[in-house]
């Protein structure tokens, strides 16, 4: 059963709900996804700057959630999916903010899915629209193909 609350006085669906949860406003529950700022999020969450041809990310092990900055490809954000439901617990857009939000489910030691997301977004930036689709994994270990466009996730 997938877990309905980052906290036990934090439900998934209070996240990113343009409401400051104080019990929601934790590192478990990514800092209610902005709701109360954005300083927290950028000192203790993962963070990766979406830029052009960004390829594959890797993320830690341990990331229960990261964020991704959308201010250089985005000025608003029209559509956005992502294709892991059973990997991600709650995905959230903040326009206000221009960051993109994922809290992620542990994965079972018995649980066979794939600990990966393609991320698929559209949105219009300086009078045009465009789409970049990029696909987040988390894992140990990074594959060293030559020519690969990788990097791995830092807070930033």
């Amino acid at each position: 059963t997938a877990q309905t609350k980052c906290h036990r006085f934090c439900p998934d669906s209070w996240i990113g709900d343009k409401v400051c949860d104080n019990s929601c406003n934790r590192v478990e529950c990514a800092f209610d996804a902005g709701d109360c700022g954005i300083e927290d999020i950028e000192k203790e969450i993962l963070g990766l700057t979406l830029a052009d041809n960004q390829g594959v990310t890797y993320i830690p092990p341990s990331a229960k959630s990261f964020y991704v900055n959308l201010t250089n490809m985005f000025d608003v954000v029209l559509d956005a999916s992502h294709d892991n439901q059973d990997f991600v617990r709650t995905a959230i857009i903040t326009q206000e903010l221009h960051i993109l939000v994922f809290l992620l489910h542990d994965k079972p030691a018995s649980a066979s899915w794939e600990e990966a997301i393609e991320v698929y977004l559209e949105g219009e930036y300086q009078s045009g629209v465009q789409n970049v689709t990029f696909l987040i994994v988390r894992n140990n270990q990074r594959p060293s193909e030559e020519g690969a466009e990788t990097s791995t996730i830092t807070a930033i």
